[in-house]
């Protein structure tokens, strides 16, 4: 599934792309996209350089930003989040951290109070935290 959708997302920015470049050039880039989805799946779950992998195919997917935070809950969210995760320092708000888990913020609230989600030096949510989270309760489905 996090195979199919890597391709699907990369053949979207080609197709971006195309407008400027040239539509052959989306046909081109859907093929290598076919062609590395397995084995880039297979570098993130259990590849010697994890790390690099995540990171290139998300400044790939979003050069200028974050996904949207309930991207985190996609197949292939969920095989690049604990790279990310691992290299944020701070934390989510109780919104953000209800919108990656799918969640309430109440939900949230009553995680922290028990001590299930730390918090980041600064108070909020720890991003690790509730990634943890939703990868353990993912694999639990």
């Amino acid at each position: 599934m996090a195979g199919a959708q890597l391709v699907d997302e990369l053949s979207a920015v080609a197709t971006q792309l195309a407008a400027i470049l040239g539509a052959d050039l989306v046909e081109l880039l859907t093929v290598r996209a076919e062609q590395a989805a397995d084995r880039l799946i297979g570098e993130l779950e259990d590849g010697a350089d994890v790390d690099t992998v995540a990171l290139d195919i998300l400044n790939a997917l979003w050069p200028h930003g974050d996904p949207d935070l309930s991207w985190w809950r996609t197949p292939l969210g969920l095989a690049i989040a604990p790279s990310w995760a691992a290299r944020q320092p701070g934390g989510w708000t109780h919104s953000q951290a209800a919108e990656v888990l799918g969640v309430t913020r109440d939900t949230v609230g009553t995680l922290v109070r028990r001590g299930t989600l730390g918090r980041a030096e600064d108070g909020s949510v720890a991003i690790a935290d509730v990634i943890a989270r939703l990868v353990r309760l993912s694999r639990q489905r």
